[in-house]
């Protein structure tokens, strides 16, 4: 279990968190690389209300369930089978941070690819291997490029 899941597994009954007198959402993500050090991007569907037609890597919000030992990855794991319907391994817990308003907690892991065929799902268009250098911020979802720079120097 990840260090962010065990200090926070007690505060995972419900989808939302609250800190103080702050209540917050959990998003957790992750950033997958193949064997030849390429990363998994989905593109989002033109229909989603938060960043339409963008490159993201997958996940989601945390849903309570109360057979889960480890929370945070389970439901890492449950959100990449329903978008890209492939394996993973949650590897290691990258990163985290609250966003801008202050209204959401993103855990960002980084993942191994187990198995599966990588395909366009549940609230994805297009999912694609991609080379790190042929990225461009402008067609990423906010603070995933440069996470991606960041995740591939670990490699």
């Amino acid at each position: 279990m990840s260090d962010v899941a065990a200090r926070m597994r007690h505060l995972t009954k419900s989808i939302n968190i609250k800190i103080m007198d702050n209540t917050y959402k959990i998003i957790v993500s992750t950033i997958i690389f193949n064997k030849d050090k390429q990363v998994l991007l989905g593109k989002r569907s033109a229909n989603e209300e938060v960043f339409p037609s963008l490159w993201g890597i997958p996940g989601g919000k945390v849903e309570f369930d109360t057979d889960s030992k480890n929370v945070l990855e389970d439901n890492l794991i449950r959100e990449v089978k329903e978008e890209m319907g492939i394996i993973i391994e949650p590897s290691k817990c990258f990163k985290s941070y609250f966003n801008g308003e202050g209204t959401k907690l993103y855990i960002i892991f980084i993942s191994d690819f187990i198995s599966g065929q990588p395909e366009a799902l549940e609230d994805t268009e297009d999912v694609k291997w991609w080379n790190t250098s042929d990225l461009t911020e402008k067609d990423l979802t906010p603070n995933t490029y440069n996470n991606i720079l960041e995740a591939s120097k670990e490699l």
